[in-house]
């Protein structure tokens, strides 16, 4: 058994590929503003049955309750060029700065984060191995900003 873990420990180590993230520079996109929401936060206590044992060990089914947080959350819908998309958020900053100003044009600042893959070759130069990118892949968008454009 521990020559199979130490083998497995080696075959990981010695891999010739690995994975990374990275993102672009900030980039910037014209879009408009559909609409602005706010869910205001909810608490429920929900009546439901669950399993439980008795006193004699048998399994039964009792009542209990569930817990439900619903958190407060504001959100802005955006449509821009590759189509529709919601920024939500936590915390009302967004929502302020836009509310009013539904079926305005914004510039949207956002960066585009990438998968990249590595893979070891060797470095034409010195002959060592090195790692090298061989993919770049389009994982999700960083939404940075949206600011109203006047005229």
């Amino acid at each position: 058994m521990k020559k199979l873990l130490l083998c497995i420990l080696v075959v990981s180590l010695a891999s010739c590929v690995k994975y990374g993230n990275t993102s672009s520079e900030i980039l910037y996109e014209e879009a408009i503003i559909l609409n602005a929401t706010h869910t205001p936060s909810s608490h429920d206590v929900v009546p439901t049955m669950g399993v439980g044992m008795s006193f004699k060990g048998d399994l039964v089914m009792m009542p209990t309750t569930r817990i439900i947080d619903v958190p407060e959350k504001w959100g802005v819908i955006f449509k821009c060029k590759h189509g529709e998309f919601i920024v939500e958020r936590t915390n009302p900053t967004l929502y302020n700065k836009l509310k009013d100003s539904v079926g305005k044009k914004v510039n949207v600042s956002y960066k585009e984060i990438y998968n990249i893959k590595y893979e070891k070759v060797p470095d034409p130069v010195t002959g060592k191995k090195i790692w090298y990118p061989v993919s770049k892949t389009l994982k999700d968008y960083d939404f940075i900003d949206a600011d109203i454009i006047n005229g």
